[in-house]
């Protein structure tokens, strides 16, 4: 295959439709590759060739900073310049670079200041100090969507203040422009945006900003505090950021969330590609009662965050379309709840993939909540609820009982399932396409990856590790209870490193991987999983007594000409035949075995069944902890050895 690196930075159809509209709009210097700094840029190379796993991607923002790896790349500039970014796909020996020019310019527009102390909503902001400075955030958000302002624009909240304002207070327009900056000044402590009121029973939940109009582009809120618990009301938690309509390079910088209902929720129940370009670089994620970020968007990039104690998922991405999370901690969720879930849901034809996700750090816990659904009531184990700083509402309440029914771990076990691939899919052509999870280190789950319906994903590098010791497999591949959708077609574990400090007892032997058949109607032509590669696996401190490698969780199907690959027991090694590779289909030819009844099976005792087809192994290994090489291969009843003599 040729190498050929193509690199694109592009922009929603509907800013170029108000861009040509003319300049009343407001849009006129809204651009994908030129505007004012900070200035977030996503680049795309997944029209590059090969893929990842074929050849190796290198990024250069021409500022210093590189990626290396990934389909596709988010930088946020900000410095103004010229710079030229380069991506270089490099295979068999082979190289091919591309190149795109970003400008980034100097914020020249007007600067609005607002001091809560000495400042004045009927000032004209243009100034610091008692004559200048407005006095509220419901001033300066007010004037911002007033189309008052112009592109370039900035309102800076002064340092080590706190500026309150009330749910939805604030009146949202259509078309509001481009190009503002919401950020600081001054020294000491960012200014603090925080919820005000009690809570409206009129509304699920208080949001601070509700942003249900269309327009939004090149918006960045910078070195703020935002908090959604109400300073009159604790128990009045809202949303930070709420969007429902066309979204364009909406950026968070170095902003600490604290306190929220949701932190961002971004959702286009129409049109996904309406919503394109959401950063959040740099900041931080605390204690949030529902999920801290949550949405369906085009062109997501995540970037060294730090996301601690949610109520729910940290990360919800019902569909993200192009994406990259990299450099992130994800810790505490809650305990049915996942540090990250990227969904395998089709939204408006929109179909999450071309994804890349790098170098996070991901760690479960024991969850202290439990809860009473009956009762509307939640309590903590071992400890007075106002002593733990993850509790909200004091019920009883259905707000009590809508946050606690994701703590239903009964305060005592890790969480159920810490990083979700593929799941959530509502029918049988939802899917997750063109995921590439590299480098990343999980902790600390029952489950620490559950993969549903996905079609080439590749994990490569990751570090898994925990200290639960419940009987759970650690990577759960589908789930026909719950997946709605079709059948696997490519998934690859690469180069996986596996280890664990807890032991599960000896009656709940556990599993590294554990596949479930697909038993649903056929998509696209395919009836079975297809194309499952397991390359260069390795276990430390493996335990002979509790773990088995590979185990599927379906006992059905099982027929006197079904043929098994089964991990020695004693040895608890991965398969090889003499140090010879075999695909699948090759050792079924081999040993003349009939394709379209051949299961697998890799660990277990002899009685688990998996139907599979294209499934690729090589090079696997573990440290042995056991003693002895004999290697086994089983076909229906029959145990046979490849390096001497044996049965059952």
């Amino acid at each position: 295959m040729a190498v050929n690196a193509v690199i694109a930075v592009t922009e929603p159809d509907w800013v170029v439709e108000k861009r040509n509209a003319g300049p009343e709009y407001g849009y006129s210097e809204a651009s994908a590759v030129e505007h004012y700094a900070p200035f977030p840029v996503f680049f795309e190379g997944h029209a590059s060739a090969p893929g990842t796993r074929e050849a190796k991607y290198e990024w250069d923002f021409d500022d210093g900073n590189t990626q290396s790896g990934g389909i596709n790349a988010a930088h946020v500039y900000e410095s103004p310049g010229v710079y030229t970014a380069k991506l270089t796909v490099t295979a068999n020996g082979q190289e091919s670079s591309d190149t795109i020019q970003i400008t980034v310019l100097e914020r020249t527009g007007d600067t609005y200041y607002v001091d809560s102390e000495i400042g004045d909503d009927d000032n004209d902001g243009l100034g610091q100090g008692a004559d200048h400075a407005w006095k509220t955030a419901l001033k300066a958000f007010n004037t911002l969507w007033a189309k008052t302002l112009s592109c370039g624009d900035r309102i800076l909240f002064k340092r080590g203040q706190t500026f309150t304002v009330g749910s939805r207070q604030v009146t949202v327009s259509h078309w509001p422009g481009n190009g503002f900056l919401i950020g600081a000044y001054g020294t000491g402590a960012k200014p603090i945006i925080k919820l005000s009121g009690t809570s409206d029973p009129a509304q699920e939940y208080s949001m601070i900003l509700a942003n249900t109009a269309a327009g939004t582009a090149h918006f960045t809120f910078q070195d703020l505090v935002l908090d959604g618990t109400s300073a009159d009301q604790e128990t009045n938690v809202g949303t930070f950021w709420y969007s429902t309509a066309s979204l364009f390079d909406l950026l968070f910088l170095r902003c600490d969330f604290q306190n929220n209902w949701n932190d961002i929720s971004v959702q286009e129940p129409t049109d996904v590609n309406r919503i394109h370009g959401l950063f959040m670089k740099d900041c931080s994620f605390y204690r949030s009662a529902y999920s801290m970020v949550f949405g369906t968007a085009t062109r997501w990039a995540i970037l060294e965050n730090e996301f601690d104690l949610s109520g729910n998922h940290i990360a919800y991405l019902s569909v993200m379309n192009n994406g990259v999370i990299r450099g992130n901690s994800f810790s505490r969720s809650a305990f049915g709840r996942c540090a990250l879930r990227l969904c395998a849901r089709t939204k408006g034809g929109v179909t999450p993939k071309n994804i890349y996700v790098d170098g996070n750090a991901m760690s479960g816990w024991i969850d202290p909540v439990t809860n009473n659904p009956e009762e509307k009531t939640n309590s903590i184990v071992g400890m007075p609820p106002e002593e733990f700083e993850g509790y909200f509402d004091p019920g009883p309440s259905d707000a009590a009982k809508k946050w606690g029914e994701a703590h239903n771990g009964g305060g005592t076990r890790y969480n159920f399932s810490l990083f979700g691939v593929g799941t959530g899919s509502e029918s049988l052509t939802d899917n997750i396409e063109c995921v590439e999870i590299s480098n990343n280190t999980i902790s600390d789950a029952e489950v620490m990856c559950e993969i549903h319906v996905c079609a080439d994903v590749y994990f490569h590098g990751n570090k898994w590790n925990t200290v639960d010791t419940s009987g759970r497999p650690r990577i759960m591949v589908y789930d026909d209870s719950v997946c709605k959708g079709g059948p696997i077609n490519g998934l690859v574990f690469e180069k996986e490193e596996f280890s664990h400090t807890g032991a599960p007892a000896t009656e709940n032997k556990s599993a590294y991987y554990a596949v479930e058949n697909y038993t649903g109607l056929p998509v696209n032509g395919l009836s079975a999983h297809q194309g499952i590669v397991w390359d260069h696996i390795t276990t430390t401190s493996l335990d002979d007594t509790h773990y088995n490698l590979l185990l599927n969780e379906d006992t059905t199907g099982l027929s006197s000409n079904g043929n098994k690959f089964l991990v020695d027991d004693k040895t608890r090694k991965f398969w090889k035949v003499q140090d010879q590779e075999y695909a699948f289909d090759e050792w079924k030819a081999a040993y003349n075995q009939d394709a379209a009844s051949t299961m697998l099976l890799v660990g277990g005792e002899g009685e688990r069944l998996l139907d599979i087809v294209g499934i690729l192994t090589r090079g696997m290994a573990a440290t042995p902890q056991g003693t002895g090489d004999t290697y086994r291969l089983v076909i229906d009843v029959k145990a046979y050895t490849v390096d001497g003599e044996g049965d059952n």
